[in-house]
């Protein structure tokens, strides 16, 4: 009832069907709280700028310079995510992917004006084609 206030025109019961649906992928008549997750992030990157190559090789450009400056390692990707990757799992996260490029050393440090957000989501956006999150 709270968000059918919150909203204008307020959602339709067709429109939440079609939430439920796109959030129910294996249509079980249940969601748990990982699919709820996954589906608003889904929703989020669907506004995201997509992805091209040049922006895609100007970003990793960016990244691999800052990697030579900070850590003198050409292209060891592996230990650039082992900094962010939670609990050692070798996956990582979108947030995980912007604190590897943003935070201070031993991340890349690189700011909004040498690579801005938008260009950091069209990346991910490229890297995560399921819309996983991770």
């Amino acid at each position: 009832d709270n968000l059918v206030r919150w909203t204008d025109p307020p959602p339709t019961v067709e429109d939440l069907y079609a939430l439920w649906a796109f959030m129910d992928l294996e249509d079980t008549g249940e969601v748990s709280a990982g699919e709820l997750v996954r589906s608003l992030f889904r929703l989020e990157i669907e506004e995201w700028p997509d992805p091209d190559e040049e922006t895609l090789h100007w970003v990793l450009e960016e990244m691999h310079t800052a990697m030579i400056k900070w850590h003198r390692s050409d292209g060891n990707w592996y230990k650039m995510f082992c900094i962010v990757s939670p609990g050692a799992s070798g996956r990582i996260g979108f947030d995980d992917l912007v604190n590897l490029i943003r935070s201070p050393f031993p991340c890349l440090s690189i700011s909004a004006e040498r690579v801005p957000d938008q260009a950091i989501r069209a990346m991910w956006k490229a890297l995560d084609a399921k819309a996983s999150g991770e």
